[in-house]
């Protein structure tokens, strides 16, 4: 930009960054380098390339985030920082792969059991508890031949396999059509003369299409598959580890939410020769430590499997709460509650550093600029629960203690 006198106003921008989405710390999915895909205790290996490499400070951010100060019991506090996963498994013994229906993205969400840093990876181990509350039945409702399944465990390859079973088994081996659909197809593609015209005024004729639309749905609704599942064994072998991901907490700040102003720089040639001059002032938007001051109000829906908002949310008071999160079950037990009432995703900043470009001996300093966000004031969590005799509470699910302070959504019903 120039003005009237012969200057000039230069300005440099940079991308914004932030730390955090409200209160909590930014996360990010992570695929993995090597999987040991098992029922039992499986132990999925990070590549870390897709955080900038592993770094001072990221192991310990994850340990503390999902193990560090956590009672091996199952109240609310324990159970809230389930870990989630979205990975990519071949159904049967085939290579997984994005076409067709013999693969499929299984994501949940599961119990940490131990994470081993070794200086370049890190090692996350789940828990595979076996299912506590009753005897867990394979087909269960759809099969004459339904099997207790004694080694139900919680984990990623059992919810494969809880899938592969209810979902695509019968569509597997017929070219991804189903047992129902292929044993009738036939039988409706020959009979379908036999119903009359459906859109005939003649009223026999009518009848016959209602009576054969009967007899179709009691076949259908009496019908059960006679046969035996495949065996836990046989099924969900493999995984895709460069498809498959973690969501794990940051130590160091997501680039996003537009561009500020890094620094403003203003040039005047002068009136006579050697009285041009330089000055402006630099902006660093950073905490004390040095790390970004960056708070964002929400990540956009595109990214919504890496929001840290978007969590395992423990229902009060609820015996089922250690099933195998996956599924229906998931989006009934996902938060935030009110997801479509949050904010819009913007970046605001908590501290900006303000410093004369010249840093010389007669150099004035620099100048530290603070901010109140919704770091400070978050509004995602906060549920009032009105009890009988009129008084009032408030309950923050993130920390299982009450609050104080924060907007206000009301749970009513």
């Amino acid at each position: 930009m120039y003005y009237h006198l012969g200057g000039e106003i230069l300005v440099e921008y940079e991308s914004k960054d932030y730390l955090y989405v409200q209160d909590r710390d930014a996360m990010a999915m992570v695929r993995l380098s090597s999987a040991s895909n098992t029922y039992t205790d499986p132990t999925y290996t990070l590549d870390l390339s897709d955080v900038g490499g592993y770094s001072d400070g990221l192991c310990e951010k994850v340990n503390e985030y999902f193990l560090e100060g956590r009672p091996d019991s199952d109240n609310l506090d324990e159970v809230r920082k389930r870990i989630y996963f979205k990975l990519l498994y071949a159904l049967e013994n085939n290579i997984p792969g994005l076409d067709g229906c013999k693969s499929e993205y299984i994501s949940g969400y599961a119990k940490v059991k131990n994470i081993v840093c070794d200086g370049n990876s890190i090692q996350i181990t789940l828990k595979g508890l076996t299912n506590p509350l009753e005897p867990n039945y394979v087909g269960e409702g759809f099969t004459e031949n339904a099997q207790e399944d004694d080694n139900y465990r919680l984990t990623p390859r059992q919810a494969c396999y809880d899938y592969y079973v209810t979902q695509r088994w019968g569509k597997y081996t017929a070219g991804c059509e189903g047992e129902f659909e292929r044993k009738y197809e036939d039988a409706i593609e020959n009979d379908l003369t036999a119903c009359g015209d459906i859109g005939s005024t003649s009223l026999d004729k009518a009848l016959d299409a209602l009576e054969y639309a009967q007899d179709g749905m009691n076949a259908l609704g009496d019908g059960t598959v006679d046969t035996n599942f495949p065996r836990k064994e046989n099924v969900c072998m493999r995984l895709e580890p460069s498809l498959s991901y973690i969501k794990i907490p940051l130590n160091k700040a997501k680039r996003g939410g537009g561009v500020r102003v890094k620094k403003i720089l203003m040039h005047d040639k002068g009136i006579e020769s050697g009285d041009a001059a330089t000055y402006g002032q630099e902006y660093r938007y950073e905490l004390e430590d040095g790390r970004s001051s960056g708070v964002a109000s929400n990540e956009p829906q595109e990214m919504r499997e890496e929001n840290p908002l978007v969590e395992f949310m423990p229902k009060k008071d609820q015996s089922w709460i250690n099933r195998l999160i996956v599924g229906k079950d998931k989006e009934q037990s996902e938060g935030p509650i009110g997801e479509s009432l949050l904010p819009s995703a913007t970046v605001s900043h908590s501290g900006v550093v303000v410093e004369n470009i010249h840093t010389g001996k007669t150099g004035t300093g620099y100048t530290v600029h603070e901010f109140f966000t919704c770091k400070e004031y978050p509004y995602d969590k906060l549920y009032d629960y009105q009890v009988l005799d009129g008084d009032e509470r408030k309950f923050d699910f993130a920390t299982n203690r009450p609050r104080e302070r924060c907007f206000v959504y009301r749970v009513t019903g």
